[in-house]
């Protein structure tokens, strides 16, 4: 499992290349995998396809996700509802799919929100790792950030993070996600 980084895809380094051939070559050989955020990115990357800035700009917060009818049917979303709530942060996405992979699920900001890559290989864009708590403290730690994009595309000052954190909510089917990769894919 390869989880979210504050480093980018687009701007690669030397372990990067290391990590994203050695998802593959696990993959390749059998090994379950699942990249989560930045490992989604760089599984993308490591098996022919791109990552670039999302054009719809970041995602932060708890947003709603909903399966492709390929997602409804794959082991990785067994048991949950088509659209269900999930915690994201991220301003990359990926932009081409590489050759042979399928959308599972996707939502108006990022339309592969998850990817199967192979079999025994998938990838989601946001965080069923991470709990109501945890997405407060990254969005609180990126407040000025977050408040500049915001007054960047028209929104007064100080408006935009509170509204983030209004709409944190608790996530319980993306912790689903986790459990249904260990059952159906270990």
């Amino acid at each position: 499992m390869m989880t979210g980084s504050p480093l980018s895809v687009t701007q690669r380094e030397p372990w990067m290349e290391k990590a994203g051939a050695f998802m593959v070559e696990a993959g390749e050989q059998g090994v379950p995998v699942l990249g989560v955020c930045f490992g989604q990115q760089l599984l993308a990357e490591a098996y022919g396809g791109k990552v670039g800035r999302n054009p719809n700009g970041r995602e932060t917060g708890t947003v709603e996700v909903t399966l492709s009818a390929q997602g409804r049917a794959d082991p990785l979303f067994a048991g949950l509802p088509e659209r269900f709530a999930v915690q994201a942060t991220h301003e990359d996405i990926v932009s081409r799919l590489p050759e042979g992979a399928t959308v599972l699920a996707g939502n108006a900001n990022t339309a592969s929100q998850a990817l199967a890559f192979r079999p025994n290989v998938r990838g989601v864009q946001f965080h069923p790792e991470m709990p109501t708590d945890a997405m407060r403290a990254v969005i609180l730690a990126r407040e000025q950030k977050l408040d500049a994009l915001a007054r960047e595309k028209g929104v007064p000052g100080g408006e935009y993070v509170p509204r983030l954190l209004s709409g944190i909510t608790p996530t319980p089917f993306a912790h689903r996600v986790l459990m249904n990769f260990l059952q159906h894919f270990t």
